[in-house]
């Protein structure tokens, strides 16, 4: 079976809640200077949490 766009639209919030919950954990647990390996991930999330929510703008747009 496929997942309907409602599904879809559903998946991608629950992942971009998840990876914006692991940014947070990090931001926390490493105030201040940080590892460079811990600033490069931050930045990983954070570009894909901006790369999933135009997906998402897109495809509420579609939706509609």
């Amino acid at each position: 079976r496929t997942m309907t766009k409602q599904e879809e639209i559903s998946d991608i919030k629950d992942c971009i809640a998840s990876w914006m919950r692991q940014r947070d954990a990090m931001e926390l647990r490493y105030q201040g200077v940080r590892p460079s390996h811990v600033s490069t991930d931050l930045a990983i999330l954070e570009e894909r949490i901006s790369r999933y929510r135009a997906k998402l703008a897109e495809m509420e747009g579609e939706a509609e």
